[in-house]
């Protein structure tokens, strides 16, 4: 999750032509409320009024791009969903070939778009992607149990990144318009 933010901080500041800490400093108001409830439903209106007041995106693409991000955005769910079924697989001497890895990756998107999100949410969609992928049924209370913390840091990642997302597609209309 941090690469995948610090990927995103990386393209965002060079394509808007902003300073990382000053980016980080807009956006940290949101970031905390996400990071401590696991909830991106919680951080929606701060979120909301951190595009439009401090990244400049526009009250039409905010009130659209935020709740389609927060609920089919979640690049930091699929990269929790791939690891977990990956490092079950080689604990537990699962052969991973290609079909297995390529059927791995695309579960992992659907399942991110389709995970509630609010606390705990990833739980069925965690059984699905080990009976689709043919892992141990009793690897999941082990992942269960480190999902409930790791959701704190998924969830800010995917408010975060939703947010480098819509500052660019902000800056690109701007181009674009003038």
């Amino acid at each position: 999750c941090i690469l995948l933010m610090l990927f995103h901080t990386i393209v965002t500041c060079v394509l808007i032509r902003i300073s990382p800490f000053e980016f980080w400093k807009k956006t940290l108001s949101t970031f905390i409320i996400a990071i401590t409830t696991a909830s991106s439903s919680a951080a929606f209106a701060d979120n909301i009024k951190t595009c439009t007041e401090k990244l400049g995106v526009s009250q039409r693409l905010a009130n659209f791009g935020v709740p389609f991000g927060q609920i089919l955005y979640k690049p930091g769910v699929s990269v929790l969903f791939w690891f977990a079924a990956v490092s079950v697989a080689e604990s537990n001497s699962v052969e991973v070939s290609v079909v297995w890895f390529v059927t791995a990756v695309v579960i992992c998107i659907i399942l991110s778009a389709v995970a509630p999100p609010v606390p705990g949410g990833m739980t069925a969609s965690f059984t699905i992607l080990f009976t689709q992928l043919g892992l141990p049924q009793a690897d999941l209370a082990v992942i269960l149990s480190l999902t409930s913390i790791l959701d704190f840091v998924v969830t800010g990642t995917n408010i975060y990144t939703g947010q480098c997302v819509l500052a660019i597609t902000s800056r690109s209309i701007e181009k674009e318009t003038k």
